[in-house]
């Protein structure tokens, strides 16, 4: 996943936010590392990959929208929470 597919999923069409963006990138990607067993090796499928990616696209719109609720304890909603379920217990196939 590019910087640019991130921008165009969020329709950010200016690049003040590049860095940030950026950041968040690798936040997401940690975040499923830690919460998926086996992450790295299972992104190696094409159909698990193309699901992470969706649910780090999720996941990084999530914190960017919220970026101004500083001291307030963020939640992953629902969505996000059952996707990485999917990706944790899912058949990597599908």
């Amino acid at each position: 996943m590019t910087l640019e597919d991130v921008k165009n999923y969020l329709r950010v069409t200016y690049d003040d936010d590049d860095g940030y963006l950026t950041k968040l990138m690798q936040v997401a990607e940690e975040y499923l590392v830690a919460g998926v067993t086996n992450y790295l090796e299972k992104k190696e499928n094409e159909h698990f990959k193309a699901r992470s990616e969706i649910v780090k696209l999720v996941i990084i719109q999530n914190l960017y929208d919220e970026r101004y609720m500083m001291g307030q304890p963020l939640e992953m909603n629902y969505i996000i929470r059952s996707m990485i379920t999917q990706l944790e217990y899912g058949d990597v196939n599908v």
